[in-house]
């Protein structure tokens, strides 16, 4: 009857964590390369220009937070970042309108460059909708040596 009841325990416990596994693995968005992953994505960043930014450390990644929770209570937890592994890249798209969505997607790599490109997309049935928000996606790459820059098409 203990084995049983080990046996049961130790079942329920690797259900649990294969669960968390995959629910983290799903918070993760993999964009079209294995170099992106999205990390956050809203609607309301609070940052009214366009802005491309790489982020490569904690500081900069809690002044960024700040000015995106300045307005809000609670305010969204900073993402946790292993800054020795990866970088962020991110980009806020200003003020929009609803019906565009904007992602972010590796482009070429050259010497001592790897392009991000923009990709909107425009939702036609949102068209009769008019709400601006201020968009931020934020997304994880390997930390890189080289220079990260944004290539609007």
């Amino acid at each position: 009857m203990k084995q049983f009841l080990l046996s049961l325990i130790v079942l329920l416990g690797m259900a649990c964590k294969s669960s968390k596994e995959r629910a983290q693995n799903t918070a993760g968005q993999e964009v079209e390369s294995d170099s992106l992953t999205l990390v956050f994505q809203d609607d309301y960043s609070g940052i009214s220009a366009p802005q491309f930014m790489v982020i490569k450390g904690a500081k900069e990644l809690q002044g960024l937070f700040s000015k995106i929770n300045r307005t809000r209570k609670p305010g969204i937890p900073v993402p946790e970042v292993d800054f020795a592994k990866d970088l962020l890249v991110v980009y806020c798209s200003g003020e929009t309108s609803t019906n565009t969505s904007t992602s972010l997607r590796t482009g070429k790599e050259t010497g001592d460059t790897v392009l991000v490109e923009l990709v909107e997309q425009v939702d036609p049935e949102a068209a009769s909708i008019t709400v601006v928000t201020t968009p931020i996606c934020i997304y994880k790459m390997p930390l890189t040596p080289k220079t990260v820059t944004l290539n609007e098409r």
